[in-house]
């Protein structure tokens, strides 16, 4: 799974989903550990767990992702032979053991906020670097709006890559029960480019 190997077959990873659950937030100054494994395939789907500890090593935050191989010039996803001892390895190993779901956007769009990639919001594949739609995300927020209340989860969806240049919007729905939803769209074309939920300790 080295990226120098990959890159020879033409390959190289994209992360396709991921969803965080947070038991305590660490506070300034505070060292954590995260702790990381590769533990099995779902359909093209290869999947990788997380723990998040604090210095006195209590678990704070649990983690799961879904991974895809993709095809550089074909863009497309692609299975590659990986080392299967690592996955029999950490076989019912689980931070987190559902899967990840889709998340749908759901209710009233509450907030808009037109945005354009730039250059340092570019990765190495050429695509909007995966930090930049959380941060996105978060700034359909005010700083008193952040201050009230603390998700305790996070659930995001990469649905199709976004390009330098290219016109989006990040929209953020009104909070429902203990969740919020958004969605990335095109401003050309309606479909979700981008989903994700946050949820919060109560309605």
């Amino acid at each position: 799974g080295d990226h120098r190997d990959l890159h020879k077959h033409n390959l190289v990873w994209v992360l396709s989903g991921m969803q965080i659950e947070l038991d305590k937030y660490p506070v300034w100054r505070d060292s954590i550990n995260i702790e990381t494994w590769p533990k099995g395939i779902n359909r093209l789907y290869y999947l990788r767990d997380f723990l998040i500890r604090n210095q006195q090593g209590d678990v704070i935050g649990r983690a799961t992702s879904n991974w895809l191989l993709i095809d550089i010039e074909r863009r497309r996803p692609r299975q590659h032979d990986l080392n299967n001892e690592v996955f029999r390895h950490n076989l019912n190993r689980n931070a987190l053991e559902e899967l990840i779901a889709p998340s749908p956007f759901q209710g009233k769009v509450e907030k808009e906020l037109p945005l354009s990639p730039r250059f340092s919001d570019i990765d190495l594949n050429h695509h909007l670097t995966t930090t930049r739609y959380v941060d996105w995300m978060f700034d359909t927020f005010s700083p008193d709006d952040i201050a009230q209340e603390r998700a305790k989860g996070i659930l995001l969806n990469f649905n199709k890559e976004v390009v330098y240049d290219q016109q989006v919007v990040m929209q953020r729905s009104e909070k429902a029960g203990n969740k919020i939803y958004f969605q990335l769209i095109d401003s050309k074309r309606p479909k979700a480019i981008f989903n994700a939920t946050l949820t919060y300790s109560s309605s």
